[in-house]
């Protein structure tokens, strides 16, 4: 099945004094897509982040760093499978720290094609530096089509920041500005890419000025096709998917219960609840 369109579904940022932020969707969630999620927080100690949001998703952590020189918490979730979430609700994110922390940044984009389940997460890696150009690299991945994710986490005032060439928005990029008592900003930044072959992953984004920075990867698996899409693909009648619905083309006949798929040997029949577009 191929990976979808990434679509932005928000960004947030705060300085206010709290151990939560929350971000109201711009877009609509569809059931069986997956929530990939950016964010980062200022504090010394470490604190992870959990998730949640308006229709009770359960965020798994695709991968997390923290850099106490750079006193910044940084993290990717994501829910795989995802249930419905309609524009304008809500996903909320907390840290699990007593301190309040006044710099929180998050940026969370929407995909379908990929594995429903947590076991669609494959490679991860996580880097830090003090450069122009931050760098990170994943593990090799399992299969060919992978969505590949990364996003960078950058400590500085009105730093530009150039996209990785081969690399997309979404994420989008978010920075929470100066706050009282904090003379840096902290900055999100981030892309994807669709892959077509199994290999190792490297994000190389640029930044403006020389700073300190926290890069981290992950890759996720698409879906496979079901035994019956690949028959119909295979006579040269399907167009696409979209959830229970099968679209097809070049065709006015009706279509047999069992299509002989030559390939696998044996006849497979579509599965129950799909319609047949003409």
């Amino acid at each position: 099945m191929a990976i979808g369109t990434r679509t932005n579904i928000g960004t947030t940022q705060s300085t206010a004094e709290s151990t939560t932020i929350s971000l109201s969707t711009i877009a609509a969630v569809s059931s069986g897509d997956t929530i990939v999620v950016a964010s980062l927080s200022r504090n010394s100690s470490g604190a992870a982040a959990t998730l949640s949001d308006s229709a009770g998703n359960t965020y798994a952590l695709a991968v997390s760093d923290y850099s106490a020189v750079r006193t910044t918490s940084f993290a990717l979730h994501f829910v795989a499978n995802a249930l419905a979430l309609s524009s304008g609700q809500t996903l909320t994110i907390e840290w699990t720290t007593t301190v309040a922390v006044n710099q929180k940044a998050v940026s969370a984009f929407k995909v379908s094609g990929i594995t429903t389940s947590t076991a669609a997460l494959d490679a991860t890696g996580t880097a830090t530096g003090q450069s122009t150009t931050p760098s990170v690299t994943s593990g090799g991945t399992v299969q060919a089509d992978e969505l590949v994710v990364g996003a960078v986490a950058f400590r500085d005032n009105g730093t530009v920041f150039t996209q990785d060439s081969s690399y997309a928005t979404p994420p989008v990029e978010i920075y929470s500005p100066t706050s009282a008592g904090v003379a840096q900003a902290r900055n999100i930044g981030g892309g994807n890419l669709v892959a077509t072959s199994t290999a190792t992953f490297t994000y190389a984004p640029e930044v403006g000025s020389t700073l300190l920075w926290i890069a981290m990867i992950a890759t996720f698996t698409a879906a496979t096709s079901t035994g019956a899409e690949a028959a119909l693909a295979g006579h040269g009648l399907l167009l696409g998917r979209s959830r229970n619905k099968l679209a097809f083309t070049g065709m006015r006949e009706r279509v047999p219960e069992h299509l002989s798929c030559q390939s696998v040997g044996h006849a497979l029949p579509l599965p129950s609840g799909f319609v047949i577009s003409p």
